[in-house]
C-alpha cells in the first residue's frame, strides 16, 4: 500500500532541487533551491518552466518565452521569511568589502528608519557590521545573489517595509562606463549620489575594535611567532585588480627580511612564493587591529585597504594595476583606476598614504620606492 502511495505522490530533495512526482510519474515538478527556478513536466516533456536571471523571472511554455516580470518580490519574500516582522527598513548588502565599509561609515547619518535591519549576503559582511555599526541588528542570508537585480533601483517599498539595495548593480555598470570614457569622477562621490546624501550631512564613523578582538589578533600573531614590534603588513590579493608579477612579492619580502623586518601576509590563498613570511586567518576586524601595530602597510588595491587607510600613524603604500574583465564589468587601465579609486579622496583617511601605478615603474623601482617609504 505504501509503495502504491509513493507512486501516486512522491517528493524528494537531491542535488539542490525539490522533485515531486504525481500519478506514476506522469506529472513531475522540480524546484531548483539555489537557482530559484521551476519546471513542470508531463510525460517527460517540459511544459512550463521559469528562469531567473539579472533580476527578472522569465516564463516559458514548451521552451518558448511568453512572459517576463521582475523577481524582486522573490528577494524580499525570501528575506521576510527568514526574519520577524518588526523591522521598518531593511538594507540588503550585496557589496564587496570596500563599498560595504564606505556605506557603513555614513550609515547612521543616512538611516532614518525607526527599526533598521542590515542583511549580510557574504560572511565577511557580518564582520564589517560588527566593526562599524555594532548597535544595528543584522541577519546573514546566503544565496541571495541570484535574485539581485541589474537595475538602478536603490529603494523600494514592499509589504509596508522599505527595502534598500546596497548598491544597485547598475550603479557599478554606469560608474565604470564613465571611468572608461575618461570622465573625471571618484567612486565615493558616486556612491553618495546614488544613495542621495551629501558630504555635509555625514558624520563619518570610524572602525570600532573591541578588547576581545584585539586580544584575539595578538594571540594569533603569537602563535605564528610574528615579531609584533617590527613587521610589515602586506595585502597582495584583489578581486578587481590584476595580480602583480608572481615574483614581485617574494622579492619584496626578502628586502624586508634582509633589513631584519618581519612580514605578515594577509591572504586567503596560501602560496609557497611567500616563503618565510607569516600568515594566518584573520577576520577583517583582526586584520585592522594587527595592521595598526605594524611599521607599514602595502597592498594591491582592494577593499581591505579602505578601513586600513584610516590608520593615521601607519604609512600605507597602495599599488594600482588594471581592473580585470569581470563579465558585465569590463577591464579598466591602471591609471584610470588610480584616479577614480584613490584612497586619498576618502573620508577619515591617513595623511600618510603613498600610491603608485605599477605600469609607470619597473619591479625594481617599485621595491626601492616602497622600502624607502616604509623602512
Amino acid at each position: 500500500m505504501l509503495n502504491l502511495l509513493n507512486k501516486l505522490y512522491n517528493v524528494k530533495t537531491e542535488n539542490n532541487a525539490v522533485k515531486k512526482s504525481f500519478l506514476f510519474g506522469i506529472f513531475k515538478t522540480k524546484y531548483f533551491i539555489e537557482m530559484f527556478n521551476f519546471e513542470f513536466r508531463f510525460c517527460g516533456i517540459v511544459l512550463l518552466k521559469t528562469k531567473i536571471n539579472k533580476g527578472y523571472e522569465k516564463f516559458y511554455i514548451l521552451g518558448i518565452p511568453f512572459f517576463i516580470k521582475k523577481s524582486s518580490h522573490k528577494l524580499y519574500n525570501k528575506i521576510l521569511d527568514k526574519i520577524d516582522g518588526k523591522y521598518t527598513d531593511i538594507y540588503i548588502n550585496f557589496n564587496c568589502s570596500g563599498e560595504t565599509y564606505l556605506f557603513l561609515t555614513f550609515f547612521n547619518s543616512f538611516n532614518k528608519g525607526k527599526k533598521p535591519l542590515l542583511i549580510a549576503t557574504k560572511p565577511y559582511h557580518v564582520d564589517l557590521f560588527n566593526m562599524m555599526c555594532p548597535e544595528i541588528p543584522y541577519f546573514y542570508i546566503p544565496g541571495l545573489e541570484k535574485l539581485r537585480g541589474y537595475d538602478n533601483i536603490f529603494q523600494e517599498q514592499y509589504k509596508n517595509v522599505n527595502f534598500y539595495n546596497i548598491l544597485p548593480m547598475k550603479h557599478f555598470i554606469n560608474l565604470e562606463k564613465q571611468i572608461i570614457k575618461g570622465t573625471d569622477i571618484h567612486y565615493y562621490d558616486e556612491i553618495l549620489k546614488t544613495v542621495c546624501i551629501k558630504n555635509s550631512e555625514i558624520n563619518s564613523q570610524k572602525p570600532l575594535i573591541s578588547e576581545q578582538v584585539k586580544q584575539s589578533a595578538l594571540d594569533k600573531a603569537k602563535k605564528i611567532n610574528l615579531n609584533i614590534d617590527n613587521f610589515i603588513f602586506i595585502c597582495p590579493e584583489s578581486q578587481s585588480n590584476i595580480d602583480l608579477d608572481s615574483y614581485f612579492w617574494p622579492d619584496l619580502i626578502n628586502c624586508f627580511f634582509e633589513n631584519g623586518t618581519d612580514v605578515f601576509m594577509n591572504v586567503i590563498k596560501l602560496s609557497p612564493l611567500f616563503g618565510s613570511a607569516k600568515t594566518c586567518f584573520l577576520t577583517i576586524q583582526e586584520a585592522y587591529c594587527l595592521a595598526s601595530l605594524s611599521k607599514g602597510i602595502i597592498g594591491l588595491r582592494s577593499g581591505i585597504l579602505e578601513p586600513l587607510s584610516t590608520l593615521n600613524n601607519i604609512p600605507l603604500v597602495c599599488l594600482y594595476s588594471d581592473f580585470k574583465d569581470r563579465g558585465v564589468l569590463k577591464s579598466i587601465p591602471a591609471k584610470k583606476v588610480m584616479n577614480s579609486f584613490s584612497l586619498k579622496k576618502l573620508p577619515n583617511t591617513s595623511y600618510n598614504i603613498t600610491e603608485y601605478c605599477i605600469e609607470d615603474y619597473s619591479n625594481d623601482q617599485l621595491k626601492q620606492m616602497i622600502t624607502e617609504v616604509l623602512l
